[in-house]
């Protein structure tokens, strides 16, 4: 199978406000076959068709923020559908609507909703985390409680690699727990400061992340693109996977 590569559009947001065509042909040339958009600065998805086909790029997957698919749930399935986007994900909730806020059940049942009505449509709506919801809720992470709420036909997982670091749980592990449910994940590290006067560096095994993350591919027998798993294929990235330094090439 061929695992695409995306780029998250979001940590390029100040240039691609300037020039997202030119952001998307930087990104073609530097060999990602795919984009996640956090917002289309003000475009058509007339205008982010052409700027895509003129790049040879796919609109992988959409970060729209919670308050706005409430207010307008059909157009936000509308505007995805016309540019090709399967993926909608829910990047983030506020301290009112997250794990353990009052309006948490409220946000349950509206990303319930939203994710029957992208089902219908023929888009998989995700969730995206962060390490706030990795409290407890009735004895398990609030991360857990949520999928476990929403059957996973109408919400899947966005696992973001370096959020589940944070939250001191190894984001590898939580791969494989999701195998089958995780088609698009985010891949990255982190260092920086948790703390004022602390430096927090990450001891991420980036590796074993990748490894479960073409695993659980193999287990739900196509990615994003819809493409076949290759039974070699593993093997293929454990041995070129590794630099001189044993670091990800």
């Amino acid at each position: 199978m061929d695992i695409k590569l995306g780029y998250q559009i979001y940590s390029a947001r100040e240039e691609a406000e300037k020039d997202l065509a030119a952001v998307c042909a930087k990104l073609k040339e530097f060999g990602y076959d795919g984009v996640e958009f956090a917002g289309f600065y003000g475009y058509t998805a007339e205008q982010i068709n052409d700027i895509l086909n003129a790049n040879g790029l796919a609109a992988v997957s959409s970060h729209v923020p919670y308050v706005s698919i409430v207010e307008d749930m059909a157009g936000t399935i509308a505007f995805h559908k016309a540019i090709g986007c399967k993926f909608i994900a829910v990047p983030y909730l506020d301290e009112q609507t997250r794990p353990g806020a009052p309006g948490f059940a409220a946000a349950i049942r509206n990303i319930a909703k939203f994710g029957a009505m992208c089902k219908a449509e023929g888009i998989q709506l995700l969730y995206h985390n962060h390490d706030f919801e990795f409290i407890k809720l009735s004895g398990q992470y609030g991360l857990d409680f949520l999928y476990d709420a929403i059957p996973a036909e109408l919400l899947a997982t966005e696992l973001d690699t370096c959020w589940v670091n944070v939250a001191g749980e190894c984001p590898a592990a939580y791969i494989r727990k999701y195998a089958g449910r995780c088609p698009v994940v985010h891949l990255k590290d982190f260092i920086g400061a948790k703390k004022e006067g602390e430096i927090a560096r990450s001891h991420l095994d980036l590796l074993a992340a990748v490894l479960a993350l073409f695993r659980q591919f193999r287990q739900s027998r196509e990615n994003v693109f819809g493409k076949k798993f290759d039974d070699d294929l593993s093997g293929d990235i454990r041995r070129d996977a590794q630099g001189e330094d044993g670091e990800i090439a």
